[in-house]
């Protein structure tokens, strides 16, 4: 999962353990990161804040529209006024936005990436289970599966991803 890298990166980063997370709806209720994070250090302090309309507004391919900048204003505020130093990102959509993120969260807070402290996670263990392969002569594929309108998966996957990408299969 990418609830404890995300949680371990927010903790080694802050300096004053006031740490905030922004997901959606269903990741905050959940409480993931909350756990994760006092499990591992009781004292820090934890502001959550779901943020709905900011997958819309990725998948809408609204990243520097300024709607979003507004959105994001909207929701980070009450959690700047708390003096976080630390907030995670937790869903796969929000890096997209990390420029207008860092504009309004400002250069004192520390942003972190959870599919980013995900794969570096996932590099290190297979280092250590020495289950990296070596170089490659060829580059891989990307085989997309998913849920909804192929179509739009394909437009906004030509924008943020980068290598041989298959046409996408729904399922």
């Amino acid at each position: 999962g990418v609830i404890i890298p995300g949680a371990r990166a927010a903790l080694a980063r802050s300096k004053n353990l006031r740490i905030g997370v922004i997901g959606t709806n269903a990741t905050i209720k959940s409480q993931a990161y909350n756990r994760e994070i006092l499990a591992r250090n009781d004292q820090a302090q934890i502001f959550v804040r779901p943020c709905p309309l900011l997958v819309p507004l990725v998948e809408e391919g609204w990243t520097s529209h300024s709607v979003t900048l507004s959105v994001i204003h909207e929701y980070l505020e009450p959690m700047l006024r708390r003096n976080i130093d630390t907030l995670v990102l937790g869903c796969t959509h929000y890096p997209l936005l990390k420029k207008l993120i860092r504009s309004v969260a400002g250069k004192n807070v520390t942003l972190v990436d959870s599919a980013e402290t995900c794969a570096r996670y996932v590099l290190e263990r297979l280092g250590h289970l020495k289950l990296l392969r070596g170089p490659r002569k060829n580059e891989g594929k990307i085989y997309p599966c998913v849920t909804d309108d192929t179509e739009r998966f394909e437009e906004l996957a030509a924008k943020f991803l980068k290598g041989n990408l298959e046409p996408a299969v729904r399922v």
